[in-house]
């Protein structure tokens, strides 16, 4: 069994939607177990299962042209939470498609999750279509036309977690 958490922070309801896309595909693979947490409303989720989980994805809206500071600030004070070793993956949702900065707030999650010592996945172009270079940053104007892409995302990562931590 592999256990997978989604922590987002999501103040207008888009990045959870796309956190449930992510779940539905990460889902989909056999003996996976996916939670959501998203911090707008519980700021401390649930540390027994974030540390007994395989991977670990962020999602974040843009605000600024970077991450929200509520998950900002949640993966700084994230000492209590078992982060090293894990599978890690990013995505944001942003309003504005054109220099939104979704792509620079991935990589400032990305450089944070190095540093907790996680394994950062986004399976880029080794998998084909439709490619994943770092993560997706979702558009609000055609958040459900990319329903299949985040389901994608979870059932890509999934795997990986198996690939990764199955014994």
């Amino acid at each position: 069994m592999s256990r997978i958490s989604i922590i987002v922070y999501s103040q207008s309801g888009n990045t959870a939607k796309c956190a449930g896309w992510i779940a539905e595909g990460a889902a989909a693979v056999e003996n996976t177990e996916v939670r959501i947490f998203n911090l707008k409303e519980d700021p401390n989720p649930d540390k027994d299962y974030i540390n007994s989980s395989d991977a670990v994805i962020f999602g974040s809206p843009v605000y600024s042209a970077n991450l929200s500071w509520p998950m900002m600030q949640w993966i700084q004070m994230s000492g209590a939470y078992k982060l090293a070793d894990k599978l890690g993956a990013c995505f944001t949702t942003e309003n504005s498609p054109d220099g939104g900065g979704g792509e620079l707030a991935i990589m400032t999650m990305v450089s944070m999750l190095l540093l907790k010592g996680m394994v950062v996945y986004s399976s880029g172009t080794s998998l084909g279509r439709p490619f994943i270079h770092i993560g997706p940053a979702l558009a609000a104007e055609t958040l459900d036309q990319k329903a299949d892409l985040c389901k994608t995302y979870g059932e890509r990562l999934a795997n990986k977690a198996h690939a990764l931590f199955d014994k």
